[in-house]
């Protein structure tokens, strides 16, 4: 139909058909470049809630909930300034022996490493490093671990 109809126009070259054909479409690119720039501004205010949601919950490892009453912000705080400084290989190396070990040991010991793990987790994400396939995250051992021992 839109394929006739421009044929149409195309062969015609009668001042009226152009002029009306000439509207019609300045109305067609108006109204996409109208609906373009309300989805535009609603799309970029999204996207930087997201942002700044993620941001924070990334950057601020007191925001971490922590299974061991010992490990207030200051311990927090602490191990984030030691992980800071660890090069990309060695954080992996010890996020992957934390959550080995988060897994075994008796309820104390299970909840430090998870604490831990939580911290080592936090750099990764804020290095854009990827968490191992099939890990759970730190979130949900701490939920496991107060489900079983709480």
């Amino acid at each position: 139909m839109f394929t006739q109809c421009l044929l149409s126009f195309i062969r015609r070259d009668s001042g009226a058909v152009t002029v009306d054909m000439t509207i019609l479409m300045a109305a067609i690119v108006g109204l996409g470049l109208a609906t373009t720039a309300v989805v535009n501004s609603g799309t970029a205010d999204l996207s930087q809630y997201v942002d700044d949601q993620l941001t924070d919950m990334v950057d601020d490892p007191t925001s971490l909930q922590m299974l061991r009453a010992n490990h207030d912000a200051s311990w927090r705080a602490e191990l984030q300034e030691r992980v800071a400084g660890f090069n990309d290989n060695r954080l992996t190396r010890g996020y992957n022996n934390l959550y080995a070990r988060a897994q075994t040991g008796n309820a104390n010991q299970r909840a430090n490493r998870i604490d831990r793990l939580g911290v080592f987790e936090a750099e990764m994400i804020a290095r854009g490093l990827p968490i191992p396939d099939g890990n759970t995250r730190h979130a949900d051992l701490h939920a496991a671990w107060l489900a079983t021992y709480s």
